[in-house]
């Protein structure tokens, strides 16, 4: 279905108010992405911020056809945080795309932004063609923040097994074959509120020792973070599902696992397990019990997230790409933010081929906890 621009209507709208609207049209859509749900947004603007900037929307009538939080001011971007929101976009319906281009030109004509940066977006998504779009009008730029790994779970999962590489076979045989020789263990998930409260308990002390020393911040440094993440545990609603998942060994958990299950996909997305067991590749053999389950279930895909780390490779099926799209009132503001990402790159690549400089990285990051 194709609608003139002329029947569309763009409003701002409490969220309040168009909540239910956001409910349907995500449903409809289809989505498989739980961070462009009403839910998501709801549970995350509840929890850190106090104050909530209307919706932008456009209507067909009395339909919701196109949706989009955005932060409005001198830098206009999506409503959301990147440390928690992974994919960002704007919902649109599939058959009114024309909505999605009026939401995008009616934000980008109005307003005294000087930067327009919408991030972390699916390149796969419809959507991120409409906003890439807009790069030629914007001195636009697009950069690539990281690769997405997949693993496409239709079919047998042993023909799938089979196909990776040797080491890492024998990777996991090795694992199984040491837990054994440690004691009984076992893959499980909570079926009672104590086993649910004791797996996510497990997970953020294994992740706080796991980054203790390490650059960068572990994401359940902060209480509010742990408490949204509990609060986002116990979300009975219709969108996603989140999931947990653990490993035993001897009546203790000692790998854990925080996913999300979104129509068909499967969200592998915050894991972390006992550092003191050596010999054992836990984080690998929780992958395998989770991407066995996924084949013999309804999920087509196990979806790793962003990010580059060389374990994901070892899985995946396929790959896409989670891009930034950044967008410029001014050519010079445009060129200046190219110098600065020339030389965040150069500063990037002596950190990663220098021991001084990942030392001074190291303690940098210290410092900035502290």
């Amino acid at each position: 279905m194709v609608a003139d621009s002329e029947a569309f209507a763009v409003r701002q709208t409490p969220f309040c108010k168009v909540a239910d609207d956001w409910h349907a049209l995500f449903k409809e859509t289809g989505s498989n992405n739980p961070f462009l749900s009403p839910t998501w947004q709801y549970l995350w603007a509840s929890a850190f911020q106090e104050t909530w900037p209307d919706v932008s929307s456009v209507w067909c009538k009395d339909k919701l056809v196109a949706v989009a939080w955005f932060q409005k001011g001198r830098d206009l971007q999506f409503f959301a945080d990147s440390f928690f929101a992974d994919y960002a976009n704007l919902l649109v319906h599939p058959d009114f795309e024309e909505a999605g281009r009026l939401l995008i030109a009616q934000m980008l004509n109005s307003g005294d932004w000087r930067k327009a940066q919408f991030e972390p977006l699916r390149q796969d998504e419809k959507a991120t063609v409409l906003l890439q779009d807009a790069l030629g009008a914007h001195n636009g730029r697009k950069s690539i923040i990281c690769d997405n790994p997949v693993v496409e779970t239709v079919g047998d999962f042993e023909v799938y097994f089979k196909s990776l590489s040797k080491k890492l076979k024998q990777e996991i045989r090795t694992s199984t074959r040491r837990l054994e020789e440690k004691g009984a263990w076992r893959f499980i998930h909570p079926t009672s509120e104590n086993e649910k409260r004791d797996i996510y308990q497990k997970l953020i002390s294994f992740h706080l020792q796991r980054q203790y020393g390490k650059a960068g911040h572990s994401i359940f440094e902060e209480a509010p973070n742990i408490q949204f993440f509990d609060d986002l545990l116990n979300h009975q609603g219709d969108h996603f599902t989140p999931h947990l998942s653990a490993i035993e060994l001897n009546g203790e958990i000692i790998s854990a696992c925080y996913s999300l299950l979104c129509g068909d996909v499967f969200y592998y997305w915050i894991p972390s397990f006992d550092a003191t067991i050596k010999s054992v590749s836990l984080g690998k053999l929780h992958i395998k019990m989770l991407l066995e389950q996924s084949f013999e279930s309804d999920i087509r895909y196990f979806d790793f997230m962003g990010g580059n780390e060389p374990y994901k490779y070892q899985w995946q099926t396929r790959s896409t790409d989670v891009v930034r799209v950044t967008l410029f009132r001014s050519k010079a503001t445009a060129l200046a933010y190219d110098m600065r990402m020339r030389m965040m790159h150069v500063a990037r690549d002596v950190k990663n081929h220098s021991v001084i400089g990942q030392k001074i990285w190291v303690a940098l990051s210290k410092f900035r906890k502290d």
